[in-house]
């Protein structure tokens, strides 16, 4: 009888039937436990480039960083940095270390590292400030904004047109 992964847990009731060479029999009943002693294979992506969205904040799953990761059983677990997920903020911005963890049903792990290239761009600063945000009531002369401790200007031209600058750090 030959077994499989979908046998793991669960205890298999096996007769034996055993034969000598003068022709005797005996019949014998036992249990075979099946077990999976192979861990699972963690493969990362070298790197991931998160964007901070319009609040400052990106979600990064396991899965994102994930690379194709494999178990002779299958894999029932991802985690990022030991979390089902991980939140960056502005003051993660630029390269930071994670770790994937996959985990099988029978509680081998396995992990790899990936770099996390957590950045903020001026699109989600632009979506804020659509034409769909703005009211034709909106008398808007030049704006500045705070996003990420970063100060940017911004100096609106007529028909919703906008030209967004950074600023230099302000000194307190």
């Amino acid at each position: 009888e030959s077994y499989n992964c979908n046998a793991i847990f669960t205890p298999q009731a096996v007769t034996l039937l055993v034969t000598d060479a003068t022709g005797n029999q005996g019949l014998c009943n036992t249990t075979v436990n099946v077990v999976d002693t192979v861990a699972p294979i963690a493969l990362c992506e070298s790197t991931y480039t998160a964007a901070l969205d319009a609040t400052g904040n990106v979600q990064v799953l396991p899965t994102d960083i994930d690379s194709s990761s494999t178990d002779n059983c299958g894999l029932v677990e991802y985690l990022i940095n030991n979390n089902s997920s991980q939140l960056y903020t502005c003051a993660d911005v630029g390269t930071i270390n994670a770790v994937l963890t996959v985990r099988d049903s029978s509680g081998f792990t396995s992990s790899c590292q990936t770099q996390i290239l957590d950045q903020h761009h001026h699109q989600p600063l632009q979506q804020l400030l659509a034409p769909s945000k703005l009211s034709a009531s909106s008398h808007l002369q030049n704006l500045e904004l705070n996003f990420c401790s970063q100060f940017f200007q911004i100096f609106v031209e007529s028909s919703f047109r906008f030209h967004l600058r950074r600023q230099p750090e302000k000194v307190a």
